[in-house]
């Protein structure tokens, strides 16, 4: 099974950590429900700095071991992340700090000219964003998991679950891990 592996809010705490240097820049930290496309829009000048954004912060809780799994259970894992261009090197870096093991890594980018996830075929993908999630669901035929955040608990995306046994919902890393091991059988 090849797995497409999103990583802001999937794996690596994006929101907390931009959160975290707003708040050390004397900001006000970012609002729980926010989505994780606002602070792209509302606090620019970070963006201007990516080694900051997507270097220093932390996994998500459970995201180090879940992916080593995944990686076990895969035939191929691969990290597809939309971002600047110039994140690329850092979120390299980030991987690589963390231990977590990834057969490719591919920036499909933010802008609506860039290719979309679907673009890089694979069996299951997993994304927190629900405009990912539902162009990979329009466009494909691969099993879906929706990873959890404050800003996909729409009743769209509940809406989207109900109508196909292809989406799944993961609360956390370990229910990512139960599914895909129900997925591929465990091996």
């Amino acid at each position: 099974m090849k797995i497409g592996l999103d990583m802001d809010g999937v794996v690596y705490d994006y929101v907390a950590n931009l959160s975290n240097l707003i708040v050390a820049d004397g900001g006000d930290p970012i609002p729980d429900k926010i989505g994780w496309f606002k602070p792209a829009e509302l606090w620019p000048p970070y963006f201007d700095n990516p080694e900051k954004v997507f270097f220093d912060g932390d996994p998500l809780p459970g995201a180090v071991e879940g992916c080593a799994k995944l990686f076990e259970l895969s035939d191929e894992l691969w990290i597809i992340t939309a971002a600047r261009h110039e994140a690329g090197p850092y979120k390299l870096m980030w991987l690589e700090k963390h231990g977590i093991e990834y057969d490719d890594f591919v920036i499909t980018g933010l802008d609506h000219s860039a290719e979309p996830k679907s673009a890089i075929k694979c069996d299951l993908y997993i994304d927190d964003g629900a405009h990912n999630i539902q162009e990979l669901y329009n466009n494909t035929e691969a099993d879906l998991i929706i990873f959890e955040q404050s800003w996909n608990k729409t009743r769209e995306m509940w809406d989207l679950e109900w109508k196909s046994d292809r989406v799944n919902r993961a609360r956390n890393w370990y229910e990512v891990v139960q599914i895909v091991e129900d997925l591929t059988g465990g091996e």
